[in-house]
């Protein structure tokens, strides 16, 4: 059986922490896999206090704390997830979905 891939972009706002954005990216990326009906979740981000903190489940009650507990929520009705993280350099993907589609959109899949 194959693989399928979803990706997507999503423009924010320029004020927001960077570490809250990757968080909030994180879960849009669970949020657009959900509603593709997929059964099966892997996170691969280069934000290792993200990926770390969803690992351990040593959650905050900080914005970026509240994000990451909604991502493990959503993820634990997956049959299967994980979270992983990369090297920057190795998430080309990501970067090349962003140049694509650069300020015009909201959001695209």
């Amino acid at each position: 059986m194959g693989e399928m891939m979803v990706f997507a972009v999503r423009q924010l706002c320029s004020d927001i922490d960077i570490k809250l954005a990757e968080a909030l990216a994180i879960q849009f990326g669970i949020d657009i896999t959900k509603q593709t009906g997929l059964w099966k979740s892997e996170v691969d981000s280069d934000s290792s206090s993200i990926i770390s903190t969803m690992k351990n489940g040593n959650i905050s009650l900080s914005k970026i704390g509240l994000v990451v507990e909604h991502i493990i929520n959503l993820s634990n009705d997956f049959l299967s997830h994980s979270f992983h993280l990369i090297r920057r350099s190795d998430n080309g993907a990501a970067h090349m979905m962003a140049r694509l589609y650069p300020f015009e959109v909201d959001h695209k899949i």
